[in-house]
């Protein structure tokens, strides 16, 4: 399979981040890239401490170039 490479200004947060979408007026949010591991829905909950998360999750496909 061939490969694609979208260049984007890296977000802060997901809070910054295009891929991330507002549940529930902001109190939950979900990445738009990812989906669940053990789900077929279309995106990846994020899971933080007293709402949006301030850092990157482990797990985010979002990859730094230099």
């Amino acid at each position: 399979m061939s490969k694609a490479a979208l260049f984007i200004a890296m977000p802060r947060s997901c809070l910054d981040c295009r891929f991330c979408r507002e549940i529930d007026e902001g109190i939950e949010a979900c990445c738009e890239v990812m989906d669940e591991p053990d789900d077929n829905t279309l995106c990846r909950m994020i899971d933080c401490k007293d709402g949006y998360c301030q850092n990157k999750p482990e797990w985010c496909p979002l990859q730094e170039v230099n």
